[in-house]
């Protein structure tokens, strides 16, 4: 059972845990056949974007604007 409002994730000064349970998976610009689930970025106070891709068969990242460093 998941109980509306409670969660493991926060949000501090200093720090930022985040918890499966406050993952929302999307499509960024120019992804085909993936779904990306941002983990921090400038919205939150941070100078870069950090995200994990879930890719599906053929799934394709696209162009990119900024530097991008992967781990596979």
């Amino acid at each position: 059972m998941h109980n509306l409002g409670e969660t493991r994730s926060s949000h501090q000064r200093n720090h930022l845990l985040l918890t499966r349970d406050t993952f929302v998976r999307m499509t960024l610009p120019g992804m085909k056949n993936a779904s990306a689930i941002v983990h921090v970025g400038p919205a939150l106070g941070a100078a870069f974007t950090e995200y994990t891709v879930e890719f599906e068969p053929q799934g394709e990242l696209g162009p990119a604007a900024a530097e991008r460093f992967l781990y596979v």
